[in-house]
């Protein structure tokens, strides 16, 4: 027997009724014609795919505070780097003077 093939919103529509709703596993599958296998197997992959985007928002937070660190520390590096050339363009003009 081929397997049957559902659209991907048919199965949204049934993991919601337990995640959302808090119908039980059985009572949804009943309702909506499939086994408790095969939405188990779809609510399994709802939340790899929830703790995926979880962690890919913690990531660009991260990312988003280390870059704010980074530029930061470039301007603190040009503004001592500007210092530094000035002060050696006083001793070159110094010594150009003796």
């Amino acid at each position: 027997m081929k397997a049957a093939r559902y659209e991907q919103s048919f199965k949204v529509a049934a993991v919601k009724r337990v995640v959302l709703n808090g119908q039980s596993i059985s009572g949804a599958a009943r309702e909506v014609g499939v086994t408790v296998t095969s939405l188990r197997k779809w609510i399994s992959n709802y939340n790899s795919q929830l703790n995926t985007v979880e962690s890919s928002k913690e990531d660009h937070e991260l990312l988003k505070k280390r870059l704010q660190e980074l530029i930061s520390e470039r301007a603190t590096l040009k503004a001592t780097l500007l210092i530094l050339l000035k002060e050696q363009i006083k001793i070159e003009e110094n010594e150009g003077r003796e």
